[in-house]
């Protein structure tokens, strides 16, 4: 049994913000990676994407699958991954006559993966985030739906949190 590994995996990571004024903001991030050679490869060594298989998630949005089976979709090929988010900061949500009060924000995302073992897989999602009261709205709703090959293969209603100590030092709370 050898645990020598001989292979080389080269990735680049992309990501972008934009603020779009009373819009919301938008993040970005493209990832795409390839193995130049695999000569001694282990399962352990392949490129494993975010995934989720609960009905519960914690953590940044910005650059996971919400719906994507943990180790199902792992290569040792070539591959891109692509993330968008735009959270409208209650642009949308304050529109509507007594929801402006529970500080909602809504929340659209978009990903893609595609490599050679499994062809092209997306997820759309949209979230109510920022649910909650005061200073302890860290909580969201995500009803995310998943296709693969442009076919339907599932859907789910995500319960999450995105809370860290940095977002109630940015509320104004000193811990």
């Amino acid at each position: 049994w050898s645990t020598r590994a001989d292979f080389l995996q080269l990735e680049v990571d992309v990501r972008y913000n934009v603020q779009m004024r009373i819009a919301g903001y938008s993040n970005w991030v493209v990832k795409a990676g390839s193995y130049v050679h695999n000569n001694d490869l282990t399962f352990f060594d392949y490129r494993h994407f975010a995934g989720n298989e609960f009905y519960v998630s914690r953590g940044a949005y910005s650059d996971i699958f919400m719906n994507l089976p943990f180790y199902q979709f792992s290569t040792q090929n070539d591959y891109l991954e692509f993330h968008w988010l735009h959270n409208f900061q209650g642009y949308l949500l304050n529109k509507v006559p007594g929801i402006r009060r529970l500080g909602l924000a809504l929340e659209a995302k978009g990903s893609y993966l595609y490599h050679d073992d499994i062809g092209h897989y997306n997820e759309l999602s949209l979230g109510i985030d920022r649910i909650g009261w005061g200073l302890f709205r860290m909580f969201r709703l995500d009803f995310v739906v998943s296709l693969r090959e442009g076919e339907y293969s599932g859907c789910r209603l995500i319960f999450g949190s995105q809370f860290s100590f940095d977002d109630l030092r940015k509320e104004g709370t000193r811990l």
